[in-house]
C-alpha cells in the first residue's frame, strides 16, 4: 500500500477518535451544567424519591398481616368462648376481623391517595423547574442529581460516548438491578408463605384444641 494512503488512513482514525474524545467531553460538560442547575431543588428530587418509595411500599406491602389476623382470629375465639356459646364466638370472632380488614383497607386507601397527591404536587414543582432550563439535554426523568452523575459517570469510564447512549446503558442497568430484586422478593415471598402456612396451621390446631377443651369445661359445669 503506498505510504500517502496508510497516512491519509492514520490522520482519518486519529481525527475520529479525536472528535469521539471531544464529543464525550462537551456532553460531560453539558450535564454538569445540569447537575448544578438541578442540584438547587435536590431536595425536591429526594421528597420525590421517598414518596415513590412510600407509594411502592403501600401497593406491596403486606408483611405478617395475614399470620396476625389468622392468629387474632383464634385469640379472639377462644377468650369469646367463655362468654358466648360455640359456634357463636367464632362467628361474632369473624365478625371483628372483618370490621379491622375493613379498616384497614380504608386507612390504606386513605394514605395511598394522600401520597399520590403530595407526588402529584412535588412533580408539579419539578416540572416548572425542569422547563426554566432551555435546551436540556436530558428528559425530566433523568434530570435527579443522583442520575446525571450516574450518566457522568458511564461516559467517563467509556460505557457510553454520548448522553443518548449514557441513558440507554442507565436504563439497562436499572432494569436488570429491578429484575434482579423481583427474582429475589418472589423468593423471599415463598420462603415467608411457607412459614406463614406452618405457623397459621399450628395456631389453629391450638385454637382448636383450646375450644374443644373449654366446650369440655362448660359441659362439666353445666
Amino acid at each position: 500500500m503506498p505510504r500517502n494512503e496508510t497516512s491519509s488512513e492514520h490522520e482519518s482514525e486519529t481525527t475520529a477518535i479525536s472528535d469521539t474524545r471531544n464529543a464525550r467531553d462537551n456532553d460531560i460538560l453539558a450535564l454538569k451544567k445540569c447537575f448544578e442547575y438541578f442540584s438547587k431543588i435536590s431536595g425536591d428530587y429526594e421528597k420525590n424519591n421517598r414518596l415513590h418509595a412510600r407509594m411502592r411500599e403501600l401497593n406491596t406491602r403486606s408483611g405478617c398481616l395475614p399470620t396476625f389476623l389468622l392468629f387474632l382470629l383464634a385469640l379472639l375465639s377462644y377468650i369469646l368462648s367463655d362468654y358466648i356459646p360455640f359456634p357463636y364466638s367464632v362467628f361474632a370472632s369473624i365478625t371483628i376481623v372483618v370490621v379491622i380488614i375493613i379498616a384497614l383497607f380504608i386507612r390504606k386507601n386513605i394514605n395511598r391517595k394522600m401520597t399520590n397527591n403530595q407526588i402529584n404536587d412535588t412533580y408539579e414543582l419539578l416540572k416548572r423547574h425542569y422547563e426554566r432550563f432551555e435546551n436540556c439535554p436530558i428528559g425530566i426523568a433523568f434530570s435527579d442529581p443522583h442520575i446525571i452523575m450516574q450518566l457522568i459517570h458511564l461516559i467517563e469510564i467509556r460505557r457510553a460516548d454520548s448522553i443518548k447512549e449514557a441513558v440507554n446503558v442507565y436504563v439497562e442497568d436499572v432494569h436488570r438491578r429491578e429484575v434482579l430484586s423481583i427474582q429475589q422478593q418472589i423468593a423471599m415471598n415463598a420462603e415467608r408463605a411457607a412459614n406463614e402456612a406452618s405457623r397459621a396451621a399450628s395456631n389453629a390446631a391450638d385454637a382448636a384444641s383450646a375450644t374443644r377443651w373449654n366446650t369440655t369445661m362448660n359441659m362439666w359445669r353445666d
